[in-house]
């Protein structure tokens, strides 16, 4: 420490030199310590006692210095000077003393000034090596900083150094950023739109300006990134140079974060909005709302506004409520406890509103300052409340008198209760079941574990629906839906359990029959090709039945689009159904179209497409629905029956010509047969050169011509004599060679190419002669006066669907081995007109037919079963092709087919006749024949003049000639009366049709012989002598003999054959047991009402139940009256009203039942075009008996 001691007058001169010496420490101008010298001098070091102890650095002094050099006493030490110059020395000389007085304080203060000085140089190194360690700091610093620091030249417009944190910022090194102005690591505009570099030096301006402006600011890295960063920036200068230092701070992730914190907001403000409630906040220390929800206005009425008005809640709270809600209120704030309460306050209406205030008091440093929460309206829950008790009564009433049984469980599972339903369900009492533990007795042994497993589950808390099987007290099992659920009181602990259980036996028997029903669904979907589409005009969705799929031929997955859907149809089909859609989706319209298509697999086919649409509550379209179904085989089959209905009507062109020609040809041989007998009579009782003979004989020939014309006919119409035998058809060409070459005309040839070993066939020689003699007779007219050739070839052919087209005259010919007859000429041909019609009876032309001659060929052939292709063309002639089906049975030779010789006119008879005609000119010209063959004659109208005569003696008649077709009772049921009465009695039929009808009918049956009308008396001789002399005269059974041709229909004829075809049914037919169901009922449906009695005897006669009508729409209304109980239905071909085939398909729109075609006139192969449209079967008239009662077995069992 430094004790100085000095005078008040040398005070001055050691301040000054105290001065002095720092300013010398602290490198002061050497002129200033000049000017300090002179007054340093003048001190007195005698007036100073210094007591050096220790000198120390003290800032304190440096003050003081300071304000001494501030100060400037320079007027106390000239006052001293002057003092010591003038007052205390006078004019005395300056001794040592006064030397040393005077330099003594400044030798002291240059001592210390050299100290200050070593000390000063001290610190500055020191500070020196402390600013080097603070820059190394601050280097490191900034380099390690997380924001990117940037120091850039504004006027030079570069950058001057950068960190790291920039490098990494701008994907940029340091060496690159500082060859680029600052303006060129932004976009050209930033987000507010404005340009980069305006903005910019903006920001630079006010930065030099001396302002730290801190912004949000979008830089572009190297890889063109925009980086939204906030900026500050600061001017600095450094060594002699402004610059500006740029701090930025990536706030990518801050704006990814004020981006959400606004979501949230909005999302808060979304949430508070939706509140069932209102969302409040008020000031802690008085309860005044500073925010209040929407949901304020629409709850009390009040807007918001009012809310924020002083003392509103208090105000407003129910006055019943307000002390103790206010109270609470405060109180719970005060203790800063979060709290709800309820009351009630008064809406803006005048409605007393319940409320459920929930707060949350929020503390700052110990005090109350916010109050938020929720008001939630509870007005409806205290309604509740108040009829709880109400609802209690009703809900227990209500389980008392639920029809599904109900169970309560205490918390432990023992049974407390049970309501009727339930006891009612398992058979035990209310008694029985409480106070049970599980098992209980409904429980089945075989269901513990799935029952205990449910049970656990509620006892556990899950609420579920099991279904499981429970058991009545008889053991049945029944299944049961058990819905559980847990009671818990108010502090949430389950106080017991408790369950509704519904039996569902029934529920189960339907879900069974819904899945029965689906499946059926689907499945008849599937048989019946008809799927099902929905297009949803709101999702554009587009949904397929499994049908559906199966028809597009694609996998069931997802459907196509509509798009998709539409590009199956064929491209011409496309436009329609886009147009159907697009009218259906605007105007709802309906549509049904058939439409071609291709599948997935590029099959072709057709379909219908139907569609509905489906209204909204707004009146618009909003689904189509329809189905889809393939129809392919119905459209070929359409067009198949087109075909059909061309072939159809052709046939009944023929039939009814046939009808006509039969019709005509039956009553002409009635006529003939008394021509022809009456002249053979005459013949014989005149004689032999009798004048008259002449006549006679040409009455006779002309007879024959008429009778041949008959014949033709008969052919024609199919009802021809056929006596079938197993020949070749070559050789049967040979042997006419002779007859052809007297028929045809001296300029035609005849030219063979007759194929040897050929298949024989089933033929009537004496027809297919006539069938040649026609087509050569034909041939030869049409060569005419020409030169001209006219071959015969015979060969081997086979018959397909692809060859038995329009061309054969019966383009159902079954397949398979046919012989070809082809005979062809070289005449001029046929036009088409002329092909068209050369089959008509009587058409002809100069070349072509006369006649019935080609309609007799046609006949013929068609009654053998063939069929026949005409190949002509103007100018190259005429070729006709007949096709018999081969035989496989033996070829007989010529001489098994010679006809049997005749009786000799001389041979006499006796006994007598019974002779049965309703025609009485041929009865009468057969009474004449029998006196010239010595035979006694009885004569009979009819059929019951018959049996009443002969009953009368049986044993008195030789013979009995019977007519097949008569009125009340036909030939065959008098046959079947006179056998029983007399078994032995020979019986010959009559007939103005063919052999073959009667032997079909009379079969086994014993018939003596047939005569074909007209006959003559040498063929009425030849007959009976070969019945009285033991000889077969009724044409031989061959089972090879083809079916008979097409029959006349009954009301066709004048004769009375239509009123009774039908044969009855001898007593021992009918006495053998039969296999029929008696409870089965059969309509008959035929204009003929005997045809229709006489089946309706036979059916009951066979146990069933017969329903008749007599027209076709009769027929249906019948049909409909008993559509459930007729098991199969007889229809007649003909009907006055209605064709057959369309009351069929009347009949078949509500039923499948068997529908069996009866006719007495139709091709066998229009019998099959018949049974391919969809009948059982068909069958010929007359009905017998066996053929009736086959076919009923195989069809009804």
């Amino acid at each position: 420490m430094v004790i100085g001691v000095i005078g008040k007058q040398h005070l001055a001169a050691f301040r000054w030199a105290m001065a002095i010496a720092f300013l010398m420490a602290a490198g002061i101008s050497q002129a200033q310590n000049n000017s300090a010298m002179p007054l340093a001098k003048q001190f007195d070091a005698g007036h100073i006692d210094v007591l050096v102890d220790n000198l120390a650095v003290d800032l304190k002094l440096l003050a003081e210095v300071n304000e001494g050099l501030a100060t400037a006493e320079t007027a106390g030490i000239d006052d001293t000077l002057n003092e010591q110059r003038f007052g205390g020395f006078g004019s005395r000389e300056i001794t040592l003393r006064d030397s040393l007085k005077y330099f003594l304080p400044i030798l002291a203060g240059l001592l210390i000034a050299a100290f200050f000085f070593l000390v000063r140089q001290r610190e500055r190194k020191k500070a020196e090596r402390l600013l080097r360690v603070s820059e190394e700091c601050f280097r490191k610093l900034i380099e390690h900083a997380p924001e990117a620091i940037m120091l850039a030249d504004p006027n030079a417009n570069w950058v001057a150094n950068v960190n790291p944190a920039a490098e990494r910022l701008f994907k940029m090194s340091a060496a690159e950023l500082a060859n680029i102005g600052p303006m060129e690591l932004s976009p050209p505009t930033q987000p507010d739109g404005r340009l980069s570099s305006e903005k910019g030096e903006e920001f630079l301006a006010r930065a030099m300006a001396g302002e730290t402006p801190v912004f949000e600011w979008t830089h572009r890295d190297a890889e063109g990134r925009d980086i939204p960063c906030e900026v500050r920036l600061l001017r600095m200068e450094i060594g002699g140079r402004t610059v500006v230092r740029g701090s930025i701070i990536d706030i990518t992730e801050r704006k990814k974060t004020e981006a959400a914190l606004e979501k949230s907001r909005r999302r808060f403000e979304q949430l508070v909005s939706s509140v069932e409630g209102i969302v409040w906040e008020a000031d802690a220390q008085t309860i005044e709302f500073k925010f209040v929800s929407e949901q304020a206005e629409r709850l009390l009425g009040y807007p918001v506004e009012k809310w924020m008005e002083p003392g509103f809640w208090v105000n407003h709270i129910h006055p019943a409520d307000r002390a103790a809600a206010t109270e609470h209120c405060m109180t719970c704030t005060r203790q800063g406890r979060n709290h709800d309460f309820e009351y009630r306050m008064l809406a803006a209406d005048g409605r007393v509103v319940w409320l459920r205030d929930i707060a949350t008091v929020l503390v700052e440093q110990g005090v109350p300052r916010l109050l938020c929460g929720i008001m939630v309206d509870i007005t409806e829950q205290k309604r509740a409340e108040a009829s709880l008790s109400t609802a209690a009564e009703l809900t227990g009433s209500l389980i008392r008198s639920m029809q599904d049984g109900f169970c309560v469980l205490d918390e432990n599972g023992v049974q407390s209760d049970v309501n009727p339903a339930f006891c009612e369900m398992t058979g035990f009492s209310r008694e029985e079941l409480i106070g049970l533990n599980a098992p209980y007795p409904y429980w089945p042994p075989e269901e513990y574990e799935r029952i205990q497993a449910a049970l656990t589950e509620t006892l556990d808390g899950a609420a579920a629906h099991f279904e499981l099987t429970f058991m009545r007290r008889n053991g049945e099992r029944f299944p049961v839906i058990v819905s559980p659920s847990s009671v818990k009181n108010d502090t949430g602990e389950t106080v017991s359990y408790c369950a509704t259980v519904k039996d569902i036996t029934e529920l189960k028997r339907a879900q069974w029959e819904l899945a029965s029903t689906t499946d059926l669904l689907e499945r008849t979907s599937r048989m019946a090709k008809v799927g099902g589409w929905e297009l949803d005009l709101r999702t554009k969705e587009l949904f397929w039945s499994t049908e559906t799929f199966r028809i597009h031929e694609i996998e069931p997955t997802s459907p196509p689009s509509l798009d998709q859907a539409i590009a199956f149809y064929a491209p011409e089909a496309r436009p329609i159904i886009e147009a159907k859609v697009k009218a259906g989706i605007e105007k709802g319209t309906p549509w049904d179209l058939e439409l071609p298509m291709s599948t997935a697999t590029g099959r072709n086919i057709w379909v219908r497409a139907q569609a509905s649409a489906v209204e909204g509550e707004d009146g618009k379209v909003v689904k189509l629905v329809g189905t889809f179904q393939d129809i392919t085989l119905r459209r070929h089959a359409q067009i198949e029956r087109e075909a059909l209905a061309g072939k159809m009507q052709e046939t009944q062109r023929l039939e009814s010509l046939g009808v006509l020609a039969g019709g005509i040809a039956h009553d002409f041989n009635n006529l003939l047969t008394a021509i022809l007998g009456n002249v053979s009579v005459a013949q014989l009782k005149l004689p032999s050169d009798s004048s008259v003979q002449d006549c006679l004989g040409n009455i006779n020939e002309a007879s024959l011509r008429a009778a041949d014309l008959c014949k033709q006919m008969l052919a024609y119409s199919g009802r021809g004599r056929f006596e079938i035998r197993t020949l070749d058809l070559g050789e049967l060409v040979e042997q006419t060679t002779q007859m052809l070459q007297i028929s045809i005309n001296q300029k035609a040839v005849l030219r063979f190419h007759l194929q040897p070993g050929l298949p024989p066939v089933d033929v009537d020689p004496t027809q297919i002669r006539q069938v040649i003699m026609n087509l050569v007779i034909n041939a030869s007219e049409a060569i005419g006066e020409t030169d001209g050739v006219i071959s015969f070839s015979t060969g081997a052919t086979q018959i397909n669907r692809d060859c038995a087209d329009d061309t054969l005259m019966l383009p159902d010919l079954p397949t398979g081995d046919y012989v070809c007859l082809e005979v062809s000429d070289s005449g001029p041909g046929m036009s088409e007109e002329t092909q068209a019609r050369i089959f008509d009876p009587f058409f002809t032309t100069k070349f072509a037919g006369r006649g019935l001659g080609l309609a007799a060929v046609q006949g013929i052939v068609r009654g053998h079963k063939g069929a026949m292709r005409v190949d002509s063309k103007l100018g190259y002639g005429t070729s006709f092709k007949l096709f018999f089906p081969a035989s496989t049975g033996t070829r007989e030779t010529a001489e098994e087919t010679e006809e049997a010789q005749e009786a000799s006119p001389a041979w006499q008879g006796q006994g007598v006749v019974l002779v049965v005609d309703d025609e009485e000119p041929a009865r009468n010209t057969i009474a004449r024949m029998m006196p010239l063959l010595g035979f006694d004659y009885v004569l009979a109208v009819d059929g019951r003049e018959a049996i009443t005569i002969f009953r009368a003696n049986p044993a008195k008649f030789a013979i009995v000639l019977l007519d097949l077709i008569m009125p009340h009772i036909d030939g065959e049921q008098t046959f079947n009366e006179l056998r029983q009465m007399r078994p032995d009695v020979p019986v010959v039929i009559m007939s103005g049709f063919n052999a073959h009808e009667a032997l079909l009918r009379f079969k086994g049956k014993g018939l003596a012989s047939f005569l074909q009308k007209p006959f003559t008396i040498a063929t009425l001789r030849t007959t009976i002598h070969g019945i009285l002399h033991g000889k077969e005269s009724v044409p031989p059974q061959d089972e090879k003999l083809p079916p008979r041709g097409d029959e006349i229909p009954d009301d066709s004829l004048s004769s009375p054959f239509r009123q009774s075809r039908l044969p009855e049914i001898s007593q021992q037919r009918l006495s053998e047991p039969e296999t029929f169901e008696a409870s089965q009922t059969i309509l008959v449906i035929d204009d003929e009402r005997m045809i229709r009695e006489s089946t309706k005897t036979l059916l009951q006669s066979l146990g069933y139940e017969v329903l008749t009508a007599s027209n076709g729409q009769d027929g249906i209304d019948v049909f409909m009256e008993h559509v459930g109980r007729v098991s199969m239905v007889l229809l007649d071909f003909r009907l006055p009203d209605m064709r057959a085939d369309a009351v069929f398909q009347v009949l078949r729109q509500h039923s499948n039942v068997p529908v069996v075609l009866l006719t007495g006139f139709l091709a066998s192969d229009v019998a099959e075009t018949y049974q391919a449209m969809g009948f059982a079967a068909t069958l010929e008239k007359p009905l017998p008996a066996e053929s009736l009662c086959k076919l009923l077995q195989e069809i009804l069992g």
